[in-house]
């Protein structure tokens, strides 16, 4: 049980600053970033029985299976978001408010 609870602090830790299976993860994170307001307009849209961009639509739902690695070891990247007044703000999984 040690040897396993290790072995996922291990891989959590290994994919804290970019997941292992990213090449470049700075241009991945910046596609993602442009890839989210029209994403969510037509994932709102197709919700309401509206037109749609559907290739927003597939772009957006792409993304969170590129960023998963393996079930249970899913672990999302520290990301260090801009912070006004040159502060530093860390976050993992939330916005920092």
């Amino acid at each position: 049980m040690k040897l396993h609870s290790g072995l996922i602090l291990y891989r959590r830790l290994k994919n804290s600053l970019r997941p292992e299976t990213s090449e470049d993860f700075a241009r991945e994170l910046e596609a993602f970033r442009q890839a989210v307001p029209p994403g969510v307009a037509a994932v709102k849209a197709q919700a309401a029985g509206k037109e749609y961009d559907k290739v927003a639509f597939e772009r957006i739902l792409e993304f969170p299976g590129a960023l998963r690695h393996d079930g249970a070891l899913t672990a999302y990247p520290l990301i260090v978001p801009p912070s006004p007044a040159g502060r530093l703000a860390l976050t993992i999984g939330r916005t920092p408010g």
